[in-house]
């Protein structure tokens, strides 16, 4: 597997016959099933924020298949530096793709990720860090890392899968600074964890450089606008400073102000509902069943 340093040399330039525009139909190296076309529109979204630098949120409804138009996305990401000719065994011999990619999940849905790379992204190579300390330790030991030429640690994975919990650890968190990795993308899932920017799961995924950062959310707002700052603050601090200081510019009672906020938030937004997509839901059946009371009742 190329080395960190040159992989990011190549992550700079696209290859003049790589993908440059947005696909119009399913790529073939997305495999394992056939993405609906609101999920092949979010993939493309996702891929041009990426070409462009920016961050993202992709807030759709819950159901409506974030994780798949992710893992397409990144596999577009992956491959916009591989020559068009290239297939299959290839393309990992060749070296050539864009990655690493941080994927950050709840522990409950770590397995349902790697299930999810497996069928629809065979291609890469995903190693997981997650379970108990004692776990991690063996995987970032033997199943994360190996020692370049150089004697700096090189990733052996183009994905990274963990957990909040994992990279929210001392051994976790420092073990991934210290390999000094600028990620291609670090996507959240379930990015209503992020609503405390104060605590800790948040001031450690901070530390992680990255070109682009990724936030999965099917509720984007909860209880209160402090919540959304926060995520807001995490996509791009530089754009949009820190949470305290959106809060102390905006106030929630005016209108004036929201309309701001949802100006300032759209470009890094996107959202979609099952309402839109009336396919998703399925037709509602009336069964009635008439029960006789019990003689006790």
């Amino acid at each position: 597997m190329v080395s960190l340093s040159k992989q990011r040399d190549l992550a700079r330039k696209q290859r003049r016959d790589g993908q440059a525009v947005d696909y119009k139909e399913q790529p073939r190296f997305v495999e394992g099933g056939r993405l609906k076309g609101y999920q092949l529109e979010g993939a493309n979204w996702l891929w041009r924020c990426w070409k462009d630098g920016k961050s993202a949120i992709l807030a759709d409804e819950m159901g409506m298949g974030k994780t798949i138009q992710v893992i397409a996305y990144l596999l577009m990401v992956y491959h916009s530096t591989v020559p068009a000719h290239l297939e299959g065994p290839e393309i990992a011999a060749s070296n050539l793709g864009v990655f690493p990619f941080l994927v950050v999940v709840p522990t409950t849905l770590v397995a349902n990720w790697a299930r999810e790379f497996s069928i629809w992204a065979p291609g890469l190579v995903v190693a997981q860090l997650s379970g108990r300390a004692a776990s991690r330790n063996l995987q970032l030991e033997h199943t994360m890392f190996r020692k370049s030429q150089a004697g700096k640690r090189d990733l052996r994975c183009h994905v990274v899968l963990t957990s909040y919990e994992a990279v929210s650890s001392a051994a976790g968190s420092a073990a991934l600074l210290d390999a000094d990795i600028v990620w291609q993308a670090v996507v959240v899932d379930e990015g209503h964890r992020l609503k405390n920017d104060q605590s800790k799961t948040h001031q450690a995924l901070l530390r992680f450089k990255a070109r682009q950062r990724v936030v999965l959310t099917g509720t984007p707002l909860q209880n209160h606008l402090r919540e959304l700052f926060c995520v807001m603050s995490f996509i791009d601090a530089k754009r949009f400073g820190s949470a305290a200081a959106l809060e102390a510019r905006f106030d929630p009672n005016n209108p004036e102000d929201i309309a701001k906020i949802q100006v300032m938030l759209r470009p890094y937004f996107m959202r979609r509902t099952k309402s839109d997509h009336p396919s998703l839901v399925p037709p509602k059946f009336e069964v009635i069943l008439p029960v006789s009371m019990t003689r006790l009742q």
